[in-house]
């Protein structure tokens, strides 16, 4: 193989890589949006409204000016559990991993979404990927590499 060839067998392979880890965050930053989103609006992992929030709680959020008509999972705009969301990829550039990276957030995700959460342990599914998910993420996929074979073609 001569330095001709070796030089361009190298950028293809930096090409691909940035070109797949390009895809790779944008599909992260896309579920993240999702799970965010969904959890905003009240509706859980499968498309359901999140069980009401107890009186008690109701009223104390209440008490803080925080609305309590609709089950968010959201305390703090700013600071809170959603907007700890994150997304890492791995470092062969071949799979990104969507996470709560504060440790004290991650425990609060895992009340709601695993164990139940508050006194009666409600458990409110908000993590994951729906199958509307993956319809979307499949779509960015499928398109991306329509993209890429009209590129090879040309």
């Amino acid at each position: 193989m001569n330095d001709f060839s070796k030089i361009r067998r190298l950028f293809t392979e930096i090409v691909g890589a940035l070109e797949s880890q390009k895809l790779l965050n944008y599909l992260g930053l896309k579920q993240i949006h999702n799970i965010q989103g969904r959890t905003r609006k009240g509706i859980d992992l499968f498309g359901n409204p999140f069980q009401q929030y107890s009186d008690e709680y109701a009223e104390w959020k209440e008490k803080r000016g925080l609305p309590a008509n609709v089950v968010n999972l959201t305390l703090h705009d700013i600071d809170g559990m959603m907007h700890q969301i994150d997304h890492v990829l791995s470092p062969d550039l071949k799979s990104v991993e969507i996470q709560i990276l504060d440790p004290s957030k991650r425990k609060l995700a895992s009340y709601h979404d695993q164990t139940g959460a508050g006194k009666s342990r409600v458990i409110r599914r908000f993590w994951g990927v729906s199958e509307e998910d993956q319809k979307g993420l499949g779509e960015i996929v499928e398109h991306d590499l329509e993209l890429l074979l009209q590129r090879l073609s040309d």
